[in-house]
């Protein structure tokens, strides 16, 4: 940069008068935010160029210059002294993120605004991001440099929060949705920790699947193997329930408290993270998506899973699911999981041998393997057993007896 100086100091004595610079650059870090910058740096720093301005009077800063963020360009706009208001502005923000999904979502506008207390070090705001918006309070400290934000989301609305995703979704273009979200974050960091609620209420959708009545019956996509009817499967039908979803009879296709129990193990870093999902959303991946661990396509799964709700009663999603699903390699449905494991049809099987067929579900190729190996999951059989009596499925006196007779499999 050049500067140049004016007239001697007002009182009489030797000083800058008025001291003036062009083609300034000002940094944060390594990050350029302004360059070819002008103006006057005394009595008053003034400095502007075609992108922005960096001021500094009695009423304190007033600057507004590019600013690069990890979504995209915008412009920081900031003013005040001991209490600093700032709003960024992204024009075209393009989220990614590994959890998100394989590729970035559409871009959309982000705009947050803030109140910082230089003496307090208390932090507010608001941020929105296409139609999702949230607002967020905490602290924030410069040295050393260290944040605390509670943010709170209290209504996203269905249809906005699917609208984000844009053709990753492509469900949303037929579907009809209601019902909304609530979000209640807490972040800290340096180094990043947080930890999520997540509220939902009225969810539904509609007209996702083109005709869900078919899959109420037959086999599907490929899946072979005599019919099994929840009759001839009761005892396994309650032990999967045990296992996998308690509040199967009652929910309506997605349970928010498994949902919260999963958004807790992996902001703890859960080597196995449980997915929050329900029966129902199984089905829906099982019949409709890949088992990609993405917000993508969890919520694709959602909007399946709630037209199933909608679409089927209970008692024939629980029987698709048994048909459909994968008890290890090559081993699909509840006839061929009996026939594998134990020589038996599905009406045969005793609480333990049901708890073991239940408890390979989450991992079916694994266990599969260890019980060749002769290492049965008796820890989560015990626990199903356990839970059908909770649920009312077993009797306590069967299920006593049930725990001296150790499943015996016949490969």
């Amino acid at each position: 940069s050049t500067m140049s100086a004016g007239s001697r100091g007002a009182r009489g004595g030797e000083g800058w008068g008025r001291l003036e610079a062009s083609d300034v650059t000002i940094r944060w870090g390594e990050q350029i935010l302004a360059e070819g910058m002008s103006g006057t740096i005394r009595p008053e720093l003034s400095l502007s160029s075609p992108e922005g301005h960096l001021r500094r009077g009695e009423a304190g800063w007033a600057a507004r210059v590019p600013w690069e963020t990890p979504v995209g360009s915008g412009v920081l706009t900031v003013s005040g002294e001991t209490i600093l208001s700032a709003r960024l502005e992204v024009e075209t923000a393009r989220l990614a993120h590994r959890l998100l999904g394989p590729r970035p979502l559409p871009p959309a506008p982000l705009i947050v605004d803030a109140t910082w207390d230089r003496r307090s070090q208390q932090v507010h705001g608001s941020t929105s991001i296409g139609e999702i918006h949230a607002s967020f309070s905490g602290t924030a400290s410069i040295e050393p440099i260290h944040v605390r934000l509670d943010v709170q989301a209290p209504e996203v609305a269905l249809v906005d929060l699917v609208g984000l995703f844009g053709d990753a979704i492509p469900e949303a273009r037929s579907a009809e949705m209601a019902g909304h979200f609530s979000l209640a974050l807490r972040a800290e960091g340096p180094p990043l920790s947080w930890s999520a609620t997540l509220g939902a209420e009225g969810l539904a959708a509609r007209d996702v699947i083109l005709n869900p009545e078919r899959y109420a019956f037959g086999r599907l996509r490929g899946y072979e193997g005599p019919w099994t009817s929840i009759s001839k499967a009761s005892m396994l039908s309650e032990a999967i329930i045990a296992a996998e979803d308690a509040t199967f009879w009652t929910h309506p296709g997605y349970d928010v408290e498994a949902l919260n129990v999963a958004l807790s193990e992996v902001a703890a870093n859960a080597e196995r993270p449980r997915g929050g999902s329900t029966l129902t959303q199984q089905l829906a991946k099982n019949l409709f998506l890949d088992g990609e661990r993405t917000i993508t396509r969890k919520l694709r799964e959602l909007l399946y899973a709630l037209d199933l709700e909608h679409s089927l009663d209970k008692r024939r999603i629980l029987e698709l699911y048994l048909n459909i699903v994968a008890f290890g390699p090559d081993i699909v449905g509840a006839h061929a999981a009996s026939e594998a494991y134990f020589l038996k049809s599905t009406d045969q099987l005793m609480p333990q041998e049901a708890a073991l067929l239940a408890a390979v579900l989450p991992s079916p190729h694994r266990w599969h393997g260890r019980i060749r190996r002769g290492q049965l999951p008796m820890t989560s059989i015990t626990r199903i057993v356990s839970n059908m009596v909770a649920t009312g499925a077993l009797s306590p006196d069967v299920a006593r007896w049930s725990a001296v007779q150790r499943p015996v499999v016949v490969f």
